[in-house]
């Protein structure tokens, strides 16, 4: 019996960058996923918690936006 693969892991700055492109005028957060080889939902979650983290007046220009859990992707890996 072989282990599933590991879900990989994005890095802040990452994801970052994926949140600040959709968030430009007449970016479509499907094309940049895919694009990028992400789930379109993972893209919203991101952007939320990205939303989120200014409201609260978290810096989001040079810190981490969030703490971003262990668990989740960080690259993708290619389609074939």
């Amino acid at each position: 019996m072989t282990a599933a693969p590991k879900r990989p892991n994005f890095s802040a700055e990452f994801r970052r960058m994926i949140v600040e492109l959709t968030l430009q005028s007449g970016a479509s957060v499907a094309r940049i996923a895919r694009e990028h080889n992400l789930n379109d939902s993972m893209v919203f979650k991101w952007r939320r918690r990205y939303r989120d983290a200014q409201a609260k007046g978290l810096q989001t220009h040079a810190a981490p936006v969030v703490r971003w859990s262990q668990h989740e992707p960080r690259a993708v890996p290619a389609r074939t």
